[in-house]
């Protein structure tokens, strides 16, 4: 699969040194399970239109997922989450990419999980020097800062043209057109199953769900177009969900 926009690319925080680190979760490589119908490709135009046809016009509020209770720091939260995707979707893609990449790499160091990173990379690196492992983990701010802001601009990334399966990843599709592939969180990993959409694959994906569930809610949607087999939360069915969508 070939980007078209170059010039960063976001590094791994490994799980396995997440595990020997004594972490819970961390990073994981989001699933995608592809099944190419035989009929004519979706045209990126009528990409909304489905996302409306799946979704409805409900407010995201009324489309949280039963037992999961939005507080007021939800709310609070889901109010300034909305504000920066107001001002992000008004910029263009690269202003608004370099935007949040900015400023995810300026304030992602004053959370907590940045020295779980460094203590990650000290793991897996063990000869690297605390300059390195700073930088590399600020380049992994970064690069999720830049994902987060072309998160709401996927429409038109995909519409213009910037993402282009290569004769390379055609030809290592098996006959069948049905796989599972893993995409590690390198550069913009949403491009893959949207590229995918366009080109006539019924890519179905297994995700971990925010803790905020007004601000899951709302990033579901953003994706879901892209992935008209179904977008399963990990817990529950989702391998039975996935080997159904397969078959």
């Amino acid at each position: 699969m070939r980007s078209i926009r170059r010039g960063w690319a976001s590094p791994i925080i490994s799980a396995a040194a997440d595990r020997r680190a004594g972490h819970r979760g961390g990073e994981f490589l989001p699933a995608f399970f592809v099944d190419f119908p035989r009929r004519s490709p979706h045209h990126p135009a009528r990409l909304a239109g489905n996302a409306r046809r799946q979704h409805g016009d409900r407010p995201i509020s009324d489309k949280v997922k039963a037992g999961a209770r939005a507080t007021l720091s939800h709310r609070l939260e889901y109010f300034g989450y909305r504000l920066a995707a107001g001002l992000l979707s008004a910029l263009p893609v690269e202003a608004a990419s370099n935007l949040g990449g900015a400023v995810w790499r300026a304030l992602a160091p004053f959370d907590r999980r940045h020295r779980r990173a460094l203590e990650n990379l000290r793991l897996a690196f063990p000869d690297s020097t605390p300059q390195w492992r700073e930088r590399v983990a600020r380049d992994m701010w970064e690069g999720l800062g830049r994902v987060f802001a072309e998160g709401f601009h996927l429409q038109e990334i995909v519409a213009g043209g910037r993402v282009a399966l290569t004769p390379d990843s055609i030809a290592a599709m098996p006959a069948d057109r049905r796989f599972v592939a893993a995409a590690p969180h390198q550069a913009n990993w949403e491009v893959a199953a949207a590229v995918l959409r366009v080109s006539g694959g019924r890519a179905g994906g297994i995700y971990q769900r925010l803790k905020n569930p007004l601000v899951d809610a709302h990033v579901r949607s953003l994706r879901a177009p892209f992935y008209p087999g179904g977008l399963w939360p990990k817990q529950g069915d989702a391998g039975r969900q996935a080997l159904r969508h397969l078959r």
